[in-house]
Protein backbone atom coordinates (compact mmCIF):
# COMPACT_ATOMS: atom_id res chain seq x y z
CA UNK A 1 0.00 0.00 0.00
CA UNK A 2 1.57 3.51 -0.59
CA UNK A 3 2.58 5.55 2.66
CA UNK A 4 3.06 8.87 2.11
CA UNK A 5 5.64 9.21 4.74
CA UNK A 6 7.86 6.64 3.01
CA UNK A 7 7.79 8.87 0.10
CA UNK A 8 8.65 12.03 1.85
CA UNK A 9 12.13 10.41 2.66
CA UNK A 10 15.10 11.35 0.34
CA UNK A 11 16.40 9.65 -2.41
CA UNK A 12 19.44 9.17 -0.37
CA UNK A 13 17.65 7.78 2.97
CA UNK A 14 15.65 5.78 0.44
CA UNK A 15 18.64 4.15 -1.32
CA UNK A 16 19.99 3.37 1.86
CA UNK A 17 16.79 1.56 3.14
CA UNK A 18 15.49 -0.22 0.12
CA UNK A 19 18.91 -1.06 -2.44
CA UNK A 20 19.54 -4.48 -0.73
CA UNK A 21 15.84 -5.29 -1.26
CA UNK A 22 15.69 -4.25 -4.61
CA UNK A 23 18.88 -5.62 -6.18
CA UNK A 24 17.40 -9.23 -4.72
CA UNK A 25 14.31 -8.48 -6.12
CA UNK A 26 15.80 -7.78 -9.23
CA UNK A 27 18.01 -10.26 -9.58
CA UNK A 28 15.38 -12.92 -9.44
CA UNK A 29 13.29 -11.15 -11.76
CA UNK A 30 16.18 -11.12 -14.13
CA UNK A 31 16.86 -14.67 -13.47
CA UNK A 32 13.62 -15.72 -14.07
CA UNK A 33 13.98 -13.48 -17.50
CA UNK A 34 16.97 -15.64 -18.65
CA UNK A 35 15.60 -18.84 -17.50
CA UNK A 36 12.75 -18.60 -19.80
CA UNK A 37 14.78 -16.68 -22.55
CA UNK A 38 17.42 -19.73 -22.61
CA UNK A 39 15.39 -22.43 -21.59
CA UNK A 40 11.71 -22.53 -23.16
CA UNK A 41 11.97 -19.61 -25.67
CA UNK A 42 15.38 -21.14 -26.63
CA UNK A 43 16.38 -17.77 -27.69
CA UNK A 44 19.96 -16.03 -27.32
CA UNK A 45 19.69 -13.03 -25.85
CA UNK A 46 22.48 -10.50 -25.46
CA UNK A 47 23.64 -10.04 -22.80
CA UNK A 48 23.32 -6.29 -22.44
CA UNK A 49 19.61 -6.85 -22.31
CA UNK A 50 20.05 -8.20 -18.95
CA UNK A 51 22.15 -5.82 -17.34
CA UNK A 52 19.84 -3.05 -18.64
CA UNK A 53 17.16 -4.47 -17.18
CA UNK A 54 18.58 -5.54 -14.30
CA UNK A 55 19.95 -1.90 -13.37
CA UNK A 56 16.31 0.17 -14.22
CA UNK A 57 14.57 -2.66 -12.35
CA UNK A 58 16.89 -2.17 -9.25
CA UNK A 59 16.43 1.53 -9.96
CA UNK A 60 12.85 0.82 -9.94
CA UNK A 61 12.51 -0.77 -6.56
CA UNK A 62 14.76 1.58 -5.14
CA UNK A 63 12.98 4.71 -5.32
CA UNK A 64 9.21 2.99 -6.13
CA UNK A 65 7.54 5.07 -3.40
CA UNK A 66 8.45 8.45 -5.10
CA UNK A 67 7.52 7.13 -7.93
CA UNK A 68 4.02 6.58 -7.21
CA UNK A 69 3.80 9.83 -5.28
CA UNK A 70 4.53 11.45 -8.87
CA UNK A 71 2.14 9.61 -10.17
CA UNK A 72 -0.85 10.21 -7.97
CA UNK A 73 -0.20 13.32 -8.44
CA UNK A 74 -0.04 13.75 -11.87
CA UNK A 75 -2.83 11.40 -12.51
CA UNK A 76 -5.22 12.06 -10.04
CA UNK A 77 -4.24 15.32 -8.91
CA UNK A 78 -2.06 17.30 -5.98
CA UNK A 79 -4.69 16.51 -3.29
CA UNK A 80 -4.12 12.55 -3.55
CA UNK A 81 -0.60 12.55 -3.50
CA UNK A 82 -0.34 12.66 -0.16
CA UNK A 83 -3.09 10.73 1.02
CA UNK A 84 -3.02 7.84 2.15
CA UNK A 85 -4.62 4.38 1.06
Amino acid sequence: MYDPKEAEKSYYDLFRKNSFNALLQSAVIIFIWFLISERVLLIKAPSIFFYVGFFFSALFFTFKPKLIRFLRGFLRGAEYRDRPD
